[in-house]
């Protein structure tokens, strides 16, 4: 019988799953890995050093068995797939004060908008309140993804 993951660690492996590092579930075990991307480069690549063997060993390791195993070991979403982008620009519209709103607007568009998003929500005092929705529409992502590669779950997010 294939043990269920917790909700948190699939977001948490999907937070971490970008161009350096990978995440997969494995569904029999419900276990989340998160290694680097470049193990599965290494699998192919006979030209690294023994230090990078006794580094990637086991992430190599873990590749190789990805790489044979597809019905055990599944993907998680990438931080693409996350698109905070589109969780902040939600979020400012989930703002009920207009001006706000229409300032949050402002602060995630243009260079550096990330850095000037979070920087404005502490102004606000709002921090807290945009954890909270980020975190609910992370979950959503989540479940959904969960629900498409039939993984039952232990949902022990707010708990």
């Amino acid at each position: 019988m294939s043990k269920k993951p917790k909700l948190t660690d699939l977001m948490f492996g999907a937070e971490n799953n970008d161009d350096i590092f990978c995440s997969y579930l494995d569904k029999e075990t419900g276990k989340v890995y998160t290694f680097p991307q470049s193990a599965f480069e290494k699998l192919y690549d006979d030209d690294f050093s023994s230090f990078e063997v006794d580094i990637f060993n086991k992430d190599v390791e873990l590749a190789k068995k990805i790489e044979n195993n597809e019905e055990k070991y599944v993907a998680l979403p990438s931080k693409r797939d996350i698109n905070e982008w589109e969780i902040m620009r939600d979020f400012c519209y989930s703002v009920e004060d207009d001006e706000k709103s229409q300032e949050l607007l402002n602060a995630i568009h243009g260079k550096g908008a990330f850095r000037y998003f979070k920087d404005t929500i502490a102004r606000m005092g709002i921090r807290e309140d945009w954890f909270k929705f980020r975190d609910q529409k992370i979950k959503q992502k989540i479940v959904k993804w969960c629900e498409r590669n039939d993984v039952d779950y232990i949902d022990d997010v707010d708990k």
